[in-house]
């Protein structure tokens, strides 16, 4: 007789034999997440993220120096420092009317520019460039270890989506003294309130720096001005409110940044000016028709969404807090809906959101270790995330760069930089005309040997030229403008098509030059010099490295009916280019270029 086994009813795994495979199937999937989350949050694979995050920055911002704003900033570093001013004469280089009482304070990154590159060339300037993304990465790393906030895959996540979105922005010129004050000084706010420290008494000086670099300084007294405002409300309805000591020092900076904003080489002329620009009609129209104070969801750039991801964030984060720790802070609630309206507003002003954003995450964080507990269980989710958007913004850096841009270092195709070359060999008899947005490169490379026409420091021709200039360069009033200013030689860029086809098919004027940037004609009343000889061949751009560039030259070959060196560039382009999103666009121009060799044969 067999023996009767025991039921023993702590014995799970007899008394219900059908209810243990399920409830042994969910704890091994628990038990392989805690795995997955433990591996993925462990302190190798974190430096190794961090890593990957400078080399991801680093590719990011491997582009050509082409901002047309760089170069007219150092020309005028230059005079500053040689003439022992703060103040320019804005009117000496150009031979047009120019408005020399136009005010723009930017001596310091000015003077800063032109030393830079007085001491080291372009290796320099990047070598700062780069400089500046160290500085913003290590206030934010610095700000963590303050709150105690490890540097995990969130927050690695989070800063390399800060400088993806920089990247809108990010140039080499004094804008960059901007991206990197206003990091400064949403950094100094919420280290004050988190560490309880005062740091206030800085924003004086941090201001006196800012008004005398870049015109942004404005908003960064807005946020200061609203974080005051917002603490001030806090302390009367005594929620996280500041202390009554900290509440009077915030007071004392605020005033004194007040003041600081007029000791500046034009007094309040500086302040006055930028007031006048915001709100004058006819610089407003101006403006608007510029792509960088169009909206940011305007923007083929990743910078939209991201902006869009960090706002919803911020809203979940404060909203969780409020619902579960009855936590809520109006300065920082105040602050930061401010600033996402700004960033919104216009592509330009994109990157004020970003540290707000970043210090805001950290401090509503570090104010509740049940968000951290959240965080930690999707390790494996930011380190799939981390590396996807670090990858992506790799890829797009070295295959679909922005316009005119490609990946690499030195003078970008869009500057003039072998046209200023032959002018300045050929020196053909001036005045010089060009377009506007080669102006300030062509006044850093031709001053004092050519005076230019137009340039975007843009303040300067306002009521004099601008009107009637962008007439002309959209390819109207061409005989008219032309009778107007006697200019005996022109610098045209080749993007502006219409412009372009109106000097080939003018009897008066014959190509003398092109490159990949730009085309220089003379007026036939202009004797060539004796020894013009210039090799006009498409061989020449093989070298060439950006796609816009090769299809404006292409164009150029059209215009001139040399449609042998017009396919020559095609199948050029075929071969560096034929991939992604390039093809459609190769497509569409195979077929026009065809359509319109067809019309020009037809008798």
């Amino acid at each position: 007789m067999s023996k009767k086994i025991k039921q023993n009813p702590k014995n799970k795994l007899h008394a219900r034999p059908a209810q243990s495979f399920e409830e042994k199937e969910p704890s091994a999937i628990a038990g392989m997440w805690d795995r997955l989350c433990r591996h993925s949050s462990h302190r190798y694979v974190v430096a190794s993220a961090f890593v990957l995050l400078l080399i991801a920055v680093f590719i990011r911002f491997a582009e050509p120096l082409q901002d047309n704003d760089l170069w007219w900033h150092m020309e005028l570093g230059e005079y500053l420092v040689k003439n022992h001013a703060l103040k320019p004469d804005h009117s000496i280089y150009s031979w047009t009317v120019a408005d020399p009482n136009w005010v723009y304070n930017g001596w310091i990154p000015q003077i800063f520019l032109y030393l830079a590159h007085y001491a080291g060339g372009i290796p320099l300037l990047y070598v700062s460039y780069y400089s500046f993304f160290i500085l913003i990465i290590a206030l934010f790393v610095y700000f963590n270890r303050r709150l105690n906030q490890p540097l995990n895959l969130f927050y690695l996540l989070a800063i390399l989506s800060v400088l993806v979105c920089l990247h809108l922005n990010a140039v080499l010129r004094p804008e960059l003294f901007s991206i990197l004050f206003i990091t400064f000084t949403v950094f100094i706010y919420f280290y004050s309130i988190s560490t309880g420290k005062n740091l206030f008494l800085l924003y004086p000086i941090l201001m006196l720096i800012w008004v005398n670099s870049h015109g942004v300084f404005i908003f960064g007294m807005v946020f200061i001005s609203a974080a005051f405002a917002g603490e001030l409300i806090n302390y009367f309805i005594k929620r996280q409110a500041l202390s009554k000591q900290m509440l009077k020092h915030f007071f004392t900076a605020v005033v004194l940044s007040y003041i600081a904003l007029v000791i500046t080489p034009y007094g309040p002329k500086w302040i006055m000016s930028i007031i006048h620009s915001f709100t004058d009609p006819r610089f407003l129209a101006q403006a608007r028709e510029l792509v960088a104070y169009k909206s940011i969801f305007l923007f083929y750039h990743p910078a939209k969404y991201i902006l869009v991801a960090m706002a919803v964030s911020f809203a979940v984060m404060s909203i969780y807090m409020l619902i579960s720790m009855r936590y809520f802070n109006i300065a920082v609630l105040l602050i930061n809906g401010l600033f996402i309206y700004f960033s919104f507003m216009y592509g330009r002003s994109a990157y004020y959101y970003l540290p707000v954003w970043y210090f805001s995450a950290v401090y509503l964080i570090s104010h509740a270790p049940r968000i951290t507990h959240y965080a930690s269980r999707l390790a494996p989710v930011f380190l799939a995330a981390f590396i996807l958007l670090s990858a992506w913004t790799m890829h797009w850096a070295v295959y679909y760069p922005q316009k005119y841009r490609h990946f690499g270092f030195g003078v970008g195709e869009y500057m003039p930089e072998k046209a200023s070359d032959f002018l300045l060999k050929q020196r053909l008899e001036g005045p010089l005309f060009n377009t506007y947005e080669i102006g300030g490169y062509l006044l850093w490379r031709l001053y004092p040997h050519y005076r230019i026409f137009i340039d975007p420091r843009h303040g300067p021709y306002t009521k004099h030229l601008s009107d009637e200039y962008r007439l002309f360069e959209t390819g109207n009033n061409f005989e008219q403008f032309t009778a107007k200013y006697p200019f005996k030689t022109a610098i045209v860029k080749l993007e502006w098509i219409y412009l372009i086809t109106n000097f080939f098919k003018s009897p008066d004027w014959r190509l003398v030059y092109f490159d990949a940037s730009a085309a220089v004609f003379s007026h036939k009343s202009v004797k060539p010099p004796d020894n013009l000889s210039v090799e006009l061949g498409p061989e020449r751009f093989k070298d060439a490295k950006s796609y816009e560039a090769l299809i404006y030259v292409l164009y150029a070959y059209a215009n001139m009916e040399d449609f042998k060196s017009a396919w020559y560039i095609m199948d050029m382009i075929k071969a560096k280019f034929n991939y992604g999103n390039f093809k459609e666009k190769i497509e569409v121009t195979d077929e026009n270029l065809r359509k319109y060799e067809k019309e020009r044969k037809l008798p």
